[in-house]
């Protein structure tokens, strides 16, 4: 397929997801969400510079990473639209959907600066790294190879607003039951046979 239809299929696709969340968004906002989407997506980075390279506005670049930056630092836009996500995968969870919850990390080896940035251990290796700590909750029919992206969340041991693991782990599984009625089989691998998890 040609590069150009491929860009405007993507582009189609990217306004079709932001236009599920976009009602409870106005439209800088929602014009923000397709925005960063389709600028990770082209550039295949979450660099605010290599979005806007990738968005090519006829604007300055400076101008399109300052706009970016302002409407990341609203604190509570991620929190909403994560929200918007679980509340729209929620009417796809049946009683015996599996909802998968990993608890796994995210190494950055060669940061140095990144907020309270904390040692993690690698799962597939052991090795020590810089990083954080992540939970990822997936949903999925036992008979189906079909997957439902649910939530995700980072956070670091070095958080002044952590409280442990298995609270964010909970809290996890409090919002994604919050939304589905508690429907469904929560389904935990490695640390989940933790009795505060029980």
């Amino acid at each position: 397929m040609h590069p150009t239809k491929v860009a405007e299929k993507l582009r189609v696709q990217m306004h079709q997801f932001s236009g599920i969340i976009s009602p409870h968004f106005s439209k800088p906002k929602t014009k923000f969400i397709e925005q960063r989407l389709l600028g990770i997506a082209a550039s295949q980075d979450c660099k605010l510079s290599r979005i806007a390279r990738a968005l090519a506005e006829p604007v300055t670049l400076k101008k399109t990473e300052e706009r970016l930056s302002r409407h990341l630092a609203a604190p509570p836009l991620g929190q909403q639209v994560q929200a918007r996500i679980v509340a729209q995968a929620a009417r796809r969870i049946g009683e015996e959907t599996l909802i998968v919850i990993d608890p796994t990390d995210v190494r950055k080896p060669y940061a140095q600066a990144m907020p309270y940035l904390a040692r993690v251990r690698d799962g597939s290796t052991g090795e020590l790294a810089n990083g954080y700590w992540c939970g990822v909750a997936l949903a999925c029919e036992p008979a189906s190879r079909k997957v439902i992206p649910r939530l995700q969340q980072l956070w670091s041991a070095h958080a002044p607003d952590l409280v442990s693991e298995n609270t964010q782990l909970l809290r996890m599984i409090d919002t994604i039951a919050g939304a589905t009625g508690r429907r469904g089989i929560y389904v935990l691998d490695w640390g989940g046979d933790r009795s505060k998890l029980y």
